[in-house]
């Protein structure tokens, strides 16, 4: 497990060497309090962790990466919104989805 404290409530986890979802009671960290948690590889926690509001989804296909946001939430709808009202980035620099 990594851990990366960012300072301002951010906070960012790395799953990927989790053994099961249970490890997550063990580690404490659903205890605290963070304004934001950026979790990688979130589906080693399904059934421990939280839903979240937003999924940030990176895809590289040759030279291009591309960032894709969905709101799985209402928060993250309107986070969604925000940021494809004030973004000004081409399509095809970064992707905003909003969910169905």
């Amino acid at each position: 497990l990594s851990r990366i404290e960012w300072g301002d409530g951010v906070t960012h986890i790395d799953l990927y060497r989790l053994g099961s979802a249970e490890e997550i009671y063990e580690l404490g960290f659903l205890e605290e309090e963070s304004a934001i948690w950026l979790i990688e590889w979130p589906e080693k926690g399904v059934g421990v962790l939280p839903k979240g509001d937003l999924i940030l989804t990176l895809e590289r296909k040759d030279s291009h990466l591309s960032l894709t946001i969905q709101g799985e939430s209402l928060a993250g709808e309107r986070v969604v919104e925000r940021i494809d009202e004030q973004l000004f980035l081409p399509k095809e620099v970064c992707a905003v989805e909003e969910s169905p």
